[in-house]
């Protein structure tokens, strides 16, 4: 295949989940150090039992190159210290050696960025080579202490003192996949080194940050949903009862005969969502509130299955306090503001933004009801100055588009979450049987039930209104466009003791992008006014006729309109 052909095909975007950038599957890289450390075992025997090279166990020296680049780097027919130096020499980041006496190892330590002079030390090492040294090198094992990382650091600095191979390749062997559209791109490549040895390297990374790509992603298009709201309103137990819905246990139906869903191998903490918030979730019991800024997010893949065609849904469940900030916290503090500017383009480049409001936020009748009963153990404590709540989230979305070249107000679904705490006036609740496979939220033709959807628009629109009238004109500023879905992940109190879940419309919002994406097919009816003559001459008249029509649903159709 020319490069020509190459560049003219239509490869699917993949949204790195670390950073947030985009890139085509085709520019996906190899991590070369896993070849390293399959090999390290080898290499130790080989080195009369030389720890040394356990380091590569450890750590993660970043070697992530292009199909191309791996082709030049390998066709040599070794890989040496030397590969490794240039690769840290590229990196450009500052540190600092320290001499140690005559008796000791020279070892490399940490250094301030802002500070710029290295002290030159006697070395084997070029100094351009020391620079980004300890920067660049990443721990595997997240529980890794201190003492650890200095050990890794001094047997690395020891094996690039010297000038060695460590790895001698006989041939090589480049394995690609397909994507749905028949264009190919790398999977894996199989080495053979000169003792025999075989070794499958498998871990594609992002092209920006080295981040591990896995599952599906580049196979499927990807379409990627930003969960926003302030702390504690359960877009986490949204999350999950979605899942539980789309993706139910052995021996529950799924929602429709043509809709497919699975948790995708392309999840990011696939085992700790489902062990720690979905398992918790179908056990009636409350899921622990996502860990702020630095700890882990949410992120997970639904592999979706619509009419035989194949998507990826990433979903980021961005913590509260990202977007509206606790009383007694600074203004935008650094922490926060390192960690959208890390995840902002995650946010700016979403299909769909979900906004998850808790009705105690905008609903005075249900913050009255809480302040003549108290504080149950249990209860979250939630942003209720609804005035606040809206000023943090616009503030936030506008800096997210400002550091992101001013690009357009994004499209949302505003969902009511916990919206059975709602008085039953505004029929919000809308529960399904044990037995109910298909949901209402789609036809008896596996279209999207608009008229459904509208009805159930009209119930939300009302009930704003009549709680906050002004609230439909804050989404107008804050959103291009947007719809209005009340959910309940629940259905119960769990503060009060629970009982059998009962949640309600949790699907609907899915469904819903799903059509807004074009993914889902749906119809509505349309009357049409025909002319029809009836008689004959010279009796005959000319006589208005109403014909329903199913015609197909535009985007802008499904949106709020009043």
């Amino acid at each position: 295949m020319s490069q020509q052909d190459v560049n003219t095909k239509e490869y699917y975007d993949i949204h790195c989940l670390k950073c947030g950038e985009i890139f085509k599957a085709n520019e996906l890289t190899l991590n070369i150090d896993e070849l390293l450390r399959k090999h390290s075992d080898y290499i130790k025997k080989e080195k009369n039992n030389n720890t040394d090279y356990e380091v590569f166990k450890s750590i993660k020296i970043g070697m992530n190159y292009s199909e191309d680049k791996v082709k030049e780097l390998l066709n040599k027919g070794y890989i040496d210290t030397n590969d490794i130096r240039l690769f840290l020499a590229s990196k450009q980041i500052d540190i600092e050696v320290e001499k140690k006496d005559d008796e000791q190892e020279t070892i490399v330590q940490p250094r301030s960025r802002r500070r710029l002079e290295t002290i030159a030390v006697s070395t084997r090492i070029p100094e351009d080579v020391l620079i980004g040294f300890r920067e660049v090198v990443k721990f595997r094992a997240r529980d890794i202490d201190e003492d650890t990382k200095d050990v890794c650091y001094e047997q690395l600095y020891r094996i690039l003192s010297k000038d060695e191979k460590l790895i001698e390749i006989k041939e090589y062997q480049i394995i690609k996949k397909e994507d749905d559209r028949g264009n190919e791109f790398i999977d894996n490549i199989i080495y053979t080194l000169h003792n025999g040895r075989r070794y499958i390297v498998n871990e594609l990374s992002c092209p920006y940050c080295g981040a591990e790509i896995k599952g599906s992603l580049g196979e499927h298009k990807q379409f990627v949903i930003g969960m926003i709201g302030s702390a504690r309103v359960g877009k986490t137990a949204y999350l999950a009862s979605l899942v539980d819905r789309l993706d139910p246990e052995p021996g529950i139906k799924s929602i429709d005969d043509k809709i497919f869903v699975k948790i995708g191998e392309s999840s990011i903490g696939k085992k700790t969502f489902v062990d720690d918030i979905l398992s918790v979730y179908r056990r009636n019991e409350k899921i622990p509130k996502t860990p702020p800024v630095n700890g882990w997010v949410p992120v997970f893949c639904l592999e979706v299955s619509i009419n035989d065609k194949s998507y990826i849904f990433t979903f980021v469940d961005m913590p509260g306090e990202v977007f509206v900030r606790e009383e007694d916290d600074e203004i935008y503090s650094e922490q926060d503001q390192d960690f959208i500017i890390n995840n902002q383009r995650i946010i700016t480049n979403s299909h769909m933004l979900w906004f998850c409001i808790d009705p105690i936020q905008i609903d005075p009748i249900i913050q009255k009801r809480k302040k003549e009963m108290g504080r149950l153990e249990g209860d979250d404590e939630v942003v209720e100055d609804v005035g606040k709540l809206f000023y943090e989230i616009d503030q936030k979305l506008d800096f997210i588009k400002a550091a992101n070249g001013g690009k357009k107000k994004q499209k949302a679904a505003i969902l009511i979450t916990k919206s059975d705490t709602i008085g039953e006036e505004f029929h919000l609740i809308e529960r399904r049987g044990e037995d109910d496979k298909l949901t209402e939220n789609i036809n008896n033709e596996s279209n999207f039930a608009i008229e459904k959807h509208i009805e159930h628009t009209k119930k939300v629109y009302r009930y704003l209104t009549e709680t906050n009238n002004k609230l439909i004109y804050s989404f107008k500023d804050m959103f291009e466009d947007f719809n209005l879905f009340a959910v309940a992940s629940y259905g119960i109190d769990l503060a009060q003791g629970g009982g059998a879940r009962k949640p309600s419309n949790v699907e609907q919002p899915f469904l819903w992008t799903c059509a807004v994406l074009g993914i889902l097919p749906g119809k509505k009816d349309v009357i049409k006014i025909e002319e029809r003559k009836t008689g004959k001459w010279p009796f005959a008249k000319t006589e208005e006729v109403q014909i329903k029509q199913k015609v197909n649903i535009k985007p802008e159709d499904l949106f709020f309109h009043e």
